[in-house]
């Protein structure tokens, strides 16, 4: 709340990065897909898709936990080929 409050969106965005993960792990699996939102949200609307790498991953990993298979191997295909790219 101190983040948002504030305005500072980028700590906001690492904030929520971790509380999906946390959630996806330990808690609510819909309000972790919240928080992965945010965070993809956030970095898009700045403009940062660099960091956006991390964020989609988690997504990609809860669609797996919650089942979505298909969803799921399209993001991390999706990642893996961006990472593939940057390699090169």
């Amino acid at each position: 709340m101190i983040a948002q409050d504030s305005g500072n969106r980028f700590t906001e965005s690492l904030l929520a990065g971790s509380a999906s993960r946390l959630e996806a792990e330990h808690g609510d699996p819909l309000a972790a897909l919240d928080y992965v939102t945010l965070t993809i949200r956030t970095f898009h609307d700045a403009g940062n898709t660099g960091l956006m790498r991390s964020p989609m991953a988690s997504l990609a990993a809860l669609l797996d936990r919650l089942g979505r298979y298909e969803p799921a191997a399209t993001i991390a295909r999706f990642r893996v080929q961006c990472l593939d790219r940057n390699a090169s």
